[in-house]
Order: structure tokens, then sequence, then C-alpha cells
């Protein structure tokens, strides 16, 4: 009998619309499917896993579920906004870019059963799935605005949004009409896709309106609903220099509530005091609209958390209760910014640990929530921003990316151009050195010099990366650390009092900084670890030395005699000695009959002899008190001694 693993039981007739080459549709199939491995949304995250998948499942065993015609590049509407590109080079046909192997279902999702391993789409369909790829993305609430979707319907209006395909064309030519007035610029009190783009427009706009001649009479404004400019300090305060240099007003926590498009007239709330409200009249206005998770998730209460978003492991992808679902990208409940660069690094993670679930082996693939937004601050410069979970920066480049550049090229003979400083440390010549199931401590200690220089660059981070003898990443763990502070008090008292020895070389200026990368890590038996890279990601730090210590994390007796093995040599020596001193005296009493030993016996039995007498007079004494009995007992003991 012949398992059909994508199969219909209500034919329908085949369209000749649809004799074409390439990936399979849903136009032919019935109303109930049946898959290994159901990808609802055909976004970048879905359409890569799909494609990933079906190479190793096969044909057939991967459906996609997608209703649009076209896919999409979102982060070239931009671009699009400002001039540089147009909107036919951002789509493809869908047909085009999904995987061949795969089965297209050209619908929506309308119901989630995860309970019974099920999805409903909005024509009725029936999808049976083993494993399930949530890929769905952000929904739009132009809606959610009053006066917002009326400002967008008005023909070569002056209120536009880069944020829909919709809509997007209106941006540019809204520039080219402005003439002058108050040109404002908006960011939602809600999760955006790509939190860059609401900026990057700005400093695109106000490039072109240099460029045409319209710079002083444009007062440009950047209304933001967040509390700072960027989510990453060392970014936001390159960014901050920008704005001031560019003359653009920023208002941090200011919200938009309304559009009066007959006025020319945009309502702003303070999210700090709600009550409070105020107009600002505009030549143009850019709306980036808010956003949230579909409504489609946020009805699976079981599917989702909170906010409405699917509830995974920041790590590993993989849902919170049900360990046959994952979710990729926007929709995802993972904590990181969220960009197309960011779908790009948990796609690896997602294939990999949904590969291994279907093995029944446990996930180990881990996302350190990457993500990269090039801020695009005019026509021809950029803020590459490189940077994880914690809003540490990742940069990729030899250069500082937080600085506004043409080019982030490594010329030849740079002196600005320095790499960081890395390492390599072999653990063993591809055999084992950790023990499986042991904990170890992997710390890095770096002697660092009491440098200024070192005491301006305060925090740095220090990556380590385990891999096995394939060079596969095994662990990834990125921390923070700084010289310990001194004031220039103590450093006058303590050079002072360590004078002589600072002049005859005794002594140094220098600290010994410990990085813990690692706090409980264990080897794993299929990829036993032989080698750590060690990455430290501040171009410009002073190092003495760097010395990686790899310590067992014992308990008990382990750990006195690991950590002090001369102690514990002494008090194991003498306690054995001890004992054997015990023994070697219990056994020369027992044994040895020499005389005197004779003489003390013989005499301890006397004086047991005579204080049974003694006892016996007293007794008498007792019963019959006379002077003579008294008198024979002194003289008996007399004779006795």
């Amino acid at each position: 009998m012949m398992k059909l693993l994508c199969c219909s039981v209500k034919p329908k007739s085949l369209p000749v619309s649809f004799i074409t080459r390439g990936i399979a549709t849903s136009t032919f199939l019935s109303k109930n499917h049946k898959c290994k491995l159901l990808v609802v949304g055909g976004g970048s995250g879905g359409c890569s896993v799909a494609a990933k998948a079906s190479n190793k499942l096969g044909e057939g065993k991967v459906i996609v579920l997608e209703p649009a015609d076209k896919h999409y590049y979102q982060p070239m509407f931009t671009l699009i906004g400002g001039g540089i590109k147009k909107l036919d080079d951002s789509f493809r046909p869908m047909q085009s870019v999904l995987p061949a192997l795969a089965t297209w279902v050209k619908d929506s999702a309308a119901k989630f059963e995860p309970e019974h391993n099920i999805v409903h789409t909005s024509n009725g369909d029936t999808i049976e799935y083993e494993y399930l790829l949530v890929a769905v993305g952000l929904q739009l609430h132009y809606d959610k605005i009053p006066g917002l979707v009326e400002a967008l319907s008005i023909p070569n209006g002056n209120v536009c949004s880069n944020y829909s395909p919709k809509y997007v064309d209106r941006t540019f030519r809204a520039l080219q009409n402005f003439k002058n007035g108050n040109a404002v610029f908006t960011f939602p009190n809600s999760p955006v896709k790509c939190p860059g783009a609401p900026q990057k427009i700005l400093y695109i706009a106000e490039h072109f309106f240099r460029k045409s001649n319209k710079r002083k009479n444009a007062q440009l404004h950047y209304n933001t609903a967040l509390p700072v400019l960027f989510g990453v300090k060392h970014y936001a305060d390159a960014l901050w220099e920008i704005v001031k240099k560019r003359d653009i007003n920023v208002n941090l926590r200011t919200n938009l509530v309304e559009v009066k498009s007959t006025t020319n007239e945009a309502v702003f709330e303070n999210l700090d005091q709600p009550d409070q409200q105020f107009t600002v009249k505009y030549e143009l206005l850019h709306v980036t609209p808010p956003m949230g998770a579909p409504d489609v998730l946020k009805a699976c209460k079981s599917l989702v958390n909170e906010a409405g978003f699917v509830d995974v492991s920041k790590d590993t992808l993989q849902h919170q209760k049900f360990s046959n679902v994952f979710a990729i990208g926007d929709c995802s409940s993972s904590p990181n910014s969220k960009t197309a660069a960011s779908v790009a690094a948990q796609s690896q993670v997602v294939y990999k640990n949904l590969m291994a679930t279907m093995e029944g082996k446990t996930p180990n693939h881990v996302f350190n929530g990457y993500a990269s937004c090039p801020l695009v601050t005019g026509y021809n410069t950029c803020v590459l921003a490189e940077f994880d979970y914690s809003l540490t920066p990742l940069e990729t480049f030899p250069v500082d990316q937080s600085k506004e550049r043409f080019s982030i090229d490594c010329p030849d003979n740079s002196f600005n151009c320095k790499p960081y400083p890395t390492a390599n440390v072999a653990l063993t010549n591809h055999h084992r050195f950790l023990m499986v199931g042991q904990p170890y401590k992997i710390i890095l200690n770096l002697e660092m010099p009491e440098s200024e220089h070192n005491g301006k660059i305060g925090m740095f981070t220090v990556c380590g990366t385990v891999k096995d003898y394939g060079h596969i990443e095994i662990a990834t763990s990125c921390r923070m650390s700084m010289l310990h502070y001194k004031s220039d008090l103590l450093k006058t008292i303590l050079t002072f009092v360590f004078a002589p020895l600072l002049i005859f070389g005794y002594r140094e200026e220098k600290q010994l900084v410990t990085v813990e990368l690692f706090s409980n890590f264990l080897d794993d038996s299929n990829h036993p670890a032989t080698n750590i890279d060690i990455t430290i990601h501040c171009r410009d730090i002073q190092l003495y030395s760097a010395q990686l210590q790899v310590v067992a994390n014992f308990t008990g007796l382990r750990y006195l005699m690991f950590n002090w093995p001369v102690l514990s040599a002494v008090i194991g020596i003498t306690t054995n000695l001890f004992f054997i001193l015990i023994v070697c005296v219990l056994s020369w009493y027992h044994w040895d009959d020499t005389e005197w030993i004779s003489d003390i016996r013989d005499r301890y039995q006397q004086i047991v002899k005579g204080a049974s007498k003694v006892a016996a007079i007293d007794q008498t004494k007792a019963l019959h008190p006379t002077k003579e009995t008294e008198t024979a007992t002194k003289d008996w003991l007399l004779d006795e001694e």
C-alpha cells in the first residue's frame, strides 16, 4: 500500500493555465491535504526553510500555505520611497521563488488547531501535518489611526508610508511635491518590522531636500514612541550626532493618534502623560503604521503568548508547549529586532532543530538574537548596526560601524583598519578532551594595563565559540567586562605606596580581568569539543596577555582534592598514619608479655582486690559500727600500702 504524504480525497479538474514547470500548486488538490511539514507563510523565512526541508525530505512532503501572487523584498521599500529603486524591482512572482519540490497551497490560514495537528484555510480546506513552521510575519494596522486610511487614499497626497507596496510609491512623489513647512516622520507605539526604517526615510528625505535646494525651507521632525533614538546605545550615540548636525528635531515618547487630512494636521500624544495631546501642521507626513501579530494567530490562545506572538524558546525557536511546532521571523516571540538579517540567521537554526526533532533528537542549535540594520543616512552613506539579544554590538567588518561611512571596505595599509583580537585554542588533537556529563567552566583571564586608553574604552565584549573537529559550532557565548574602576585619589595613594616596587620593576600598573564565558558547559558525545575561538569585540583594547582556563565544576571530596591537592595529600597521609599507629599500639598491648607489664597487671589486680575489701568493710561498718573494726581497717590499709 502506498503511503501518500500530500494527498487529496476529492480530485478536481486541472485548469490549463496551471500546467507549468516548477512548483506544484494547490488548484488541482482537494480540500483535505496531508504533509510531513507545513510552512504557513511564503516570506523570506518560510521560503528559506521550505527550500532546505524539501531538498532533505523529498518531493511532495512539504506544503507552503501562502495566498499572495508576489513575493516582495521589503527592505527595498526604503529605497523605493527615496526614489532610488522602482517598485517593480522589489518583487518576483511567488511561484518562481517557492521551492520546486514543495506543494504550494494558494490560500491563507483561517484557524490553527495545534492540539490536533490541523490548519484550516480561508477557503475551507483542511491541512493535516506532522510538523508545523509558522512564518506569517506581522499585520499592518493602518486603520488603528483615525483618518490615516482616508489620507493615504488621496491621489498625489502629502501623507505617505513605506511599509506597504500599496502606498510606497507615494513617498517619493510627496518629497518631490514638498515646498516648505514641516516634514514629520513617525514611529508607532507597537512592535515594528525593521525598526530602523522610519529613520532611514527621514535621513534620505533630508538629503533629498539638500540636493533640491529645499532644506532651508523644511523643518524636519522625528516623533517616536520609543524612549530612545535607537535601541543600541553604541549606535544611538552616533545617530544623535547626525540628527544634531542636520538640525532634525527628535521628540521621544510621542505617538501619532489621528490624521486630519482636510487641514493637514497630525495629532500626537505624550506617552508619559497620555492626557496631553498636541497638533502639528504638516506639509509632508510619513507614517509608520502600528503593527502586531496577525489576528489568526491571536485567536489560537494555546499557540501564542499574551501579546499574540508564537510562544517559542528564544534559543531553539521551538514552541514551548508543542514540540512539533516552530516559528521564524516577525511572528515569533523571540525578543530580537525584527529584521530580514534576523530571519537569515534564524533559518539555519530552525532548519537544523526541525530536522533533529524529526529524527527524535533534542534540538541543540541556538539562535543568539543576531540582527542587522543598515541605517541608511543618505543617498550614499550608511551606519551598519549589528547586535544580539543583549543589544551588544556584533560587528562584521574591521572598522567602527557606528560611524557614518561611504564605504565599509578595508583599504590596504589603512591605519584605522584594525581587526578584532582573536585566538583559536586547540583543546586536543581531534580526540576527546572533556568528560561527557561533567560540567565545566570556561574562563578567559585578560592581563590589561591600567592605561588611560583602556579606561576610556569602558565596557567591551568577549565572545567564545566552541567547535568540534569538523569546525561545527557547538556553543557560543558572549560576555561583557571592563577594568575595575579606581578613583584618582586611590590611584595616587597606590602609586605613592608602591613607588619603589614600580620604579625597580617588581610591580606593574595592570589588572587581571576575568571573563567567565561558560559557567556550565557540557560536552556532546556526538560532537566532542576540540577548539575554542575567542574574539574580543574591541579593536583598540590593550592587552599584556590572555589565558584560557577550562575548569571542571567538582563537588564534595573531588572539589577539595582538585582545588587544594597539597592539603588533601597531607590530610590523607596523616589520617592513614594515625589509623596505622592505633592498630600497632593495640597489637602491641595485646601480644607483648614482658616482666614489667606483668608487674603492672599484678598491681592492677591488687588494687581491684583492695577496692573490693574496702567495699566489704564499709558494708560491715554500716551494720556494726565499733571502734575495733575501724582500727583494724586502718591497720589493714597501712599494711596494704
